[in-house]
């Protein structure tokens, strides 16, 4: 038997608490995978490839986040005759519900968009004695804007491990390698190293030790 294989049956229902759990669902890509898809049965990751019309190495790295944060698990494995081993993914519940205040919680991590990040991030830097002028202040959200999507670009195109490289490795390192491939994706990109210059160069110029 697989170690990896779950042995727990499906449950009819599960309560979701935890605040990175929920974040994690609110993917669409993630939410389509366990609600559409693993709620209603087994599926490999090239059958989800195939009904979603995604790349498998895109679904892979979707699974592969699902499976950690324990909202999926691995239900069986299959050898073919060609000798592929085929792993079916299936979720741990029929269904998944949340309490009064954890919905509260979504509603805010939902309608906290990206521009009211930047915004927020912009006006809070007074804290750490970078004072923007407010006429300069929509430069500033622009340009963070730019640098965060091109960063969350950059990180979608990493490549990621195959189901048997990615289970030969130990969680933590895993995570730690990971952040390094990442970081080196942001920095070989031109594009990402102009923005970031251009925003450093911002928080200098209005930047006070005093």
């Amino acid at each position: 038997m697989n170690p990896e294989v779950s042995k727990k049956p499906m449950r009819d229902f599960e309560v979701v608490t935890d605040p990175k759990v929920i974040k994690l669902l609110l993917d669409t890509t993630r939410a389509d995978i366990v609600f559409k898809y693993l709620v209603q049965g087994e599926m490999t990751v090239k059958q989800l490839a195939d009904a979603m019309r995604k790349k498998p190495g895109t679904i892979l790295h979707h699974v592969q986040k699902l499976k950690d944060a324990g909202i999926i698990v691995l239900a069986r494995t299959r050898e073919t005759p060609t000798g592929i081993i085929e792993r079916y993914y299936r979720a741990t519940a029929k269904e998944y519900r949340l309490g009064i205040s954890e919905m509260l919680g979504v509603q805010q991590i939902i309608s906290q968009t990206i521009d009211d990040r930047v915004s927020s991030i912009v006006s809070g830097l007074w804290v750490y004695g970078i004072r923007i002028p407010p006429e300069e202040r929509q430069t500033a959200k622009k340009l963070l804007k730019n640098l965060v999507q091109r960063e969350e670009k950059l990180r979608d195109e990493v490549p990621v491990l195959s189901e048997k490289e990615h289970e030969s490795l130990p969680p933590a390192l895993r995570s730690d390698l990971a952040d390094v491939v990442r970081q080196y994706a942001l920095h070989k990109d031109p594009q990402y190293r102009i923005l970031l210059e251009e925003w450093y160069a911002l928080l200098m110029k209005y930047h006070s030790d005093s």
